[in-house]
């Protein structure tokens, strides 16, 4: 519940759409506003830059690789598409599609947070990349 008016929400939200921070549905009800993906992703690539360091954000891509590589070896198939359409409809492995693709998105947003590190002029450039987290770092923990 917005602490302003009706007008004033709508107002600030066509703000927001048009900024491209939020996405609208239009229907017979009315407009829907919804943060955009783009907000989203820069907001889960932000968590984990500010809370893993170069090395943990290393790791976690190395693990999520090794993920994707283990699903590439145990249907035979390079992507979640090729298992999805290799797939009977009551075969074991309808799970494992959503997983996977999860687990691609993960990959995603690890790499764009590590590429942060070579692009970020607060890291104090005297200490290890190892033990430091980026400029966005507010004390908080995560992991991948």
């Amino acid at each position: 519940q917005a602490g302003v008016s009706e007008s004033t929400a709508r107002k600030h939200l066509h703000i927001l759409a048009e900024g491209g921070f939020a996405e609208t549905e239009t229907s017979g009800h009315g407009t829907r506003f919804k943060r955009s993906r783009e907000t989203i992703a820069m907001q889960r690539i932000k968590e984990l830059h500010s809370c893993l360091s170069r090395g943990e954000l290393v790791s976690g891509i190395r693990d999520l690789k090794a993920q994707i590589q283990s699903y590439q070896t145990q249907y035979d198939v390079t992507d979640p598409d090729d298992l999805a359409v290799d797939l009977a409809p009551d075969a074991d492995g309808w799970a494992a599609i959503s997983d996977w693709r999860a687990v691609e998105e993960d990959l995603k947003l690890a790499q764009a947070a590590l590429s942060l590190y070579d692009f970020d002029p607060y890291v104090d450039e005297s200490r290890s990349g190892e033990t430091t987290t980026g400029a966005f770092a507010d004390g908080t923990s995560l992991s991948i």
